[in-house]
């Protein structure tokens, strides 16, 4: 950017949005005996998918689409897309209350990109009812157990 600046002589940035999707699998393991207040750890394991995405501009303007004429070529490390494993690591609480449940957590998710880790925070709030009419009492939730399966798909957005 300082060459094509300084070239130009107008002001001139660059930004690389890197929009990520994590798919994986994991558990998630409760604390302490079961009850309605259930505090628990989770890890997963996966793979992300990175795009990047860069944006540059010259005294305001857009000029991405036409960096060689300003003779900038990006490489790849600016460019594409990349598929790298992720992990995640996280702890919440689920709340019983009849036949509904709040999950409430943390989850911390690295994706192992070239250079360096990239981390991704989230905080997540979630409501579930139990639509088998069976319902949930102090106990913890029915037809649950200790050690759960976590997995699924997750889409984060990174800006570097």
């Amino acid at each position: 950017m300082a060459v094509m600046q300084q070239a130009q002589g107008q002001p001139a940035t660059g930004t690389v949005t890197a929009p990520a999707s994590f798919f994986g699998g994991g558990a998630r393991v409760f604390l302490g005996a079961p009850r309605a207040f259930r505090p628990y750890v989770l890890a997963e394991a996966g793979v992300a998918r990175v795009v990047l995405q860069p944006a540059f501009t010259l005294a305001g303007a857009d000029v991405t689409t036409s960096l060689p004429q300003y003779g900038v070529s990006l490489g790849a490390d600016l460019t594409g897309s990349v598929t790298k494993p992720a992990f995640t690591a996280g702890i919440g609480f689920v709340k019983a209350a009849g036949a509904w449940q709040l999950d409430a957590g943390v989850r911390v998710t690295t994706i192992q990109t070239a250079g360096q880790s990239t981390n991704v925070l989230r905080v997540l709030v979630g409501i579930a009812v139990d639509l088998t009419g069976r319902r949930h009492d102090e106990a913890g939730a029915v037809g649950t157990s200790q050690l759960e399966a976590v997995t699924g798909t997750e889409a984060a957005h990174v800006e570097r």
